[in-house]
């Protein structure tokens, strides 16, 4: 029985990419999906095991090439900034349906701030060039070239499209904040963006640890609390319901009953001009 040409001999390919040694290599189906790396190569983008297989080559190597008929040879950038040279070869197993191995050639370096995810860039908006990088540099760094012709999304965030939550994009009058979180781990990114010429936009990216961010709340609550003329205690069960406390747990933090922590949180609410524990958020920003 003649197997199906809609099904490759992934056996077939995986030996003949183990037989070119052990070089960072990924095997490409013709819809441009991973569907085999080696360790190697997941070492090098700091993947866990088999985590690259069934994702697009675009998301793993921003600026990667479609498979196609011919080699081809591309500068491309990984999400963590790592700078490389790929090679895009034909299929190499006349069984396995079209598709193309993708083999690191070389290491070129590291867009600089990337590790530690703190850095300005600037970006051009005029028709047809929306996104590619005028210059990028860690925070406080000398301002250097970037990739040829990078468009921000592929080169700094690993992205094929341009970021969802671009505040270059978003309405509103500048500067413009947007904040994100950082999950899986911790924490949160601050991403700022301001003119910087008729077609150009300056962003800065800064990343706040949940510690960072408490703290900001705790001093905005501060500010309110002084400006409202609200009582020690008052500014007390504020801080806590803005770090979302109940009130049970506000009473027995504090040592006094559950009707007292009302009898605050009424009080506050009203000084601060507030309709609502849930209002405080409008208050707070």
């Amino acid at each position: 029985m003649t197997r199906a040409r809609s099904e490759p001999d992934w056996g077939a390919v995986a030996l003949a990419m183990l037989e070119r040694g052990r070089e960072p290599a990924a095997w490409v189906d013709a819809a441009g999906t991973v569907r085999l790396a080696t360790a190697s190569l997941e070492r090098l983008l700091g993947a866990a095991p088999r985590a690259l297989e069934g994702r697009p080559v675009a998301a793993v190597l921003a600026g990667a090439p479609a498979p196609a008929e011919g080699r081809v040879e591309r500068e491309v950038t990984t999400a963590a900034g790592r700078r490389l040279r790929v090679a895009l070869e034909p299929g190499i197993e006349p069984a396995c349906e079209p598709g193309a191995l993708l083999r690191v050639l070389e290491v070129l370096g590291d867009l600089p701030g990337l590790g530690a995810g703190e850095l300005d860039y600037a970006i051009e908006t005029g028709p047809g060039a929306f996104g590619r990088l005028a210059w990028v540099r860690p925070l406080g760094g000398a301002a250097l070239e970037p990739v040829p012709a990078a468009r921000c999304h592929e080169a700094l965030h690993g992205r094929s499209e341009p970021c969802a939550d671009c505040p270059v994009r978003g309405g509103g009058a500048w500067p413009r904040v947007h904040a994100r979180t950082l999950a899986p781990a911790p924490g949160y990114e601050v991403v700022t963006a301001a003119p910087e010429g008729a077609e150009r936009v300056r962003l800065t990216v800064r990343r706040l640890a949940e510690a960072a961010v408490h703290g900001l709340v705790e001093a905005r609550a501060r500010a309110l609390a002084r400006g409202a003329g609200l009582s020690e205690r008052e500014e007390a069960v504020l801080n806590r319901l803005l770090q979302g406390e109940g009130l049970a747990d506000i009473g027995r933090a504090l040592g006094i009953t559950l009707r007292t922590v009302k009898f605050h949180q009424a009080n506050l609410l009203r000084k601060l001009g507030a309709e609502s524990r849930a209002d405080l958020a409008r208050v707070l920003m």
